[in-house]
């Protein structure tokens, strides 16, 4: 038993070394799948009056470890053809992307819980692009798309 303790120490070790290039990265968006799990319970609660579902706890876990994982996966791809800086350049812009959408999830249940906030309303409007439907015949088109969408 203390052999298998052992080696699991060592293994953990090891992969922990490996991707410490990355590890800022994976501590900046563990802190972004907090905040958003934070608001959203709060949201929940507060504002939809819904009691804390682990079906939706662990599907925000889920979805959280399966960024992980495409994250390790393009660190350990472009680690093994030689181009480190490239994978940590496409990590980057998936973390980008990531910390869009998750800004826009969290702007939103921040918007619920407080909902006579400008500021707020503001960002999320801006961020959620919500002024673009305020442009003559997108909303038309958006609607004409969503529908398309719909048959598929």
């Amino acid at each position: 038993m203390e052999n298998i303790r052992s080696l699991a120490g060592c293994f953990i070790s090891a992969v922990v070394a490996y991707f410490a290039p990355i590890e800022s990265i994976f501590l900046g968006v563990a802190w972004v799948f907090v905040v958003n799990f934070v608001f959203g319970l709060l949201n929940g609660i507060v504002v939809r009056n819904e009691k804390f579902s682990f079906r939706k706890a662990f599907s925000c876990i889920v979805e959280a470890m399966v960024l992980y994982v495409l994250m390790a996966t393009i660190f350990l791809v472009g680690d093994r053809i030689g181009n480190q800086s490239g994978a940590l350049q496409c990590i980057t812009a998936v973390v980008y992307a990531l910390i869009y959408f998750y800004a826009v999830n969290i702007l939103r249940n921040i918007k619920g819980l407080f909902p006579g906030n400008k500021t707020v309303r503001f960002l999320y409007w801006i961020l959620s692009i919500e002024f673009i439907k305020e442009i003559p015949f997108i909303g038309e088109y958006l609607d004409k798309f969503n529908r398309e969408e719909a048959e598929k």
